[in-house]
């Protein structure tokens, strides 16, 4: 028996409208998490928080057995399970930085802390004047050390002038020699309104005193110099290396108190102490890291830094 027209008719109405209330429920869940519209699956966009409570809770959930219910978002009060999660590709093939990537393995040896790799590698970006975007690049020694040859690149180009203003970051496996350290000082001075922010993974030299000097006089022009941690390695992976699908979170994790070491050895070089950190190499095999503190460190070196590296500790009291 066929059904009659008004039957058709209001079935119609009937799907049109739920159609039309999931995707309202919808919209109104992508517009509480801040996206105008559905994310593209290969667009990556941070996770916001609401979704971490949601995954949070259901990991808690799960460990202590108590079941939820999938289909309901306490957090939004919609029904419905309309998460899509989409898996990591890798870098977008439309990526524009996709053929300037470097290789996990030469980020992995490149920038161990722990490794006393010959050559030095750079991974920068550039944002110039208010614009938004980011230029992002890397390079290597050549004949020349690696600065030398950012420096000779970058003011080669025709658009790069004295009044250009940019904001450029680098990220170091080696910090600047004395000679480098030099040449971008001497840049610096031609650019007034170019400002560099460098991370360095380890401190080359760092018992040479022109090398420490190097650095003081360029924190002393202005330029801010950090040792990488676990947000710019994370950085880094991220947006300089072509990592392979599902592993954008996999970055190399290099032990924390290398970091630390290096951090401390130069908060001693800005503040014109001697070296307080001994590395050496055993057979070209083994690296070992040693603190060879002296009365003045202790004297001048903030006590929260002192017990965040390990050089003080806290008394126990056993009650």
């Amino acid at each position: 028996m066929l059904p009659s027209l008004p039957g058709l008719a209001l079935g119609l109405l009937l799907i049109l409208a739920l159609g039309q209330t999931f995707q309202f429920q919808e919209r109104v869940f992508l517009q509480s998490l801040g996206l105008d519209k559905e994310p593209s699956p290969k667009k990556f966009q941070p996770v916001p928080s609401i979704l971490k409570r949601i995954f949070q809770d259901q990991e808690a959930a799960a460990t202590t057995g108590v079941s939820q219910d999938l289909c309901y978002v306490k957090e939004l009060g919609v029904s419905g399970n309309i998460l899509r999660l989409l898996p990591d590709q890798g870098p977008s093939a439309g990526d524009a930085t996709l053929r300037r990537r470097i290789e996990p393995r030469e980020f992995e040896v490149s920038f161990d802390p722990g490794e006393l790799s010959k050559e030095t590698r750079l991974l920068y970006e550039i944002k110039w004047g208010k614009s938004q975007r980011i230029w992002r690049h890397s390079g290597k020694n050549t004949t020349k050390h690696v600065e030398r040859n950012f420096i000779e690149q970058i003011t080669s180009e025709r658009r790069f002038h004295r009044s250009v203003s940019c904001c450029i970051i680098w990220f170091l496996s080696w910090s600047p020699c004395w000679e480098c350290s030099e040449a971008i000082r001497e840049f610096l001075n031609q650019h007034p309104r170019v400002t560099l922010l460098i991370y360095v993974a380890r401190l080359f030299h760092h018992m040479d005193p022109r090398n420490r000097q190097g650095l003081r006089d360029l924190t002393h022009s202005g330029v801010t110099i950090q040792i990488m941690g676990p947000t710019e390695y994370d950085y880094c992976w991220r947006h300089f290396v072509n990592y392979a699908p599902g592993k954008e979170a996999h970055w190399p994790r290099y032990p924390p108190p290398l970091m630390k070491l290096y951090a401390l050895e130069l908060h001693c070089i800005i503040l014109g102490l001697p070296p307080c950190l001994n590395i050496s190499r055993y057979q070209n095999q083994l690296t070992f890291f040693r603190l060879i503190p002296q009365n003045c460190h202790y004297q001048v070196i903030p006590p929260h830094i002192l017990l965040h590296t390990g050089l003080i500790q806290l008394p126990l009291t056993w009650r």
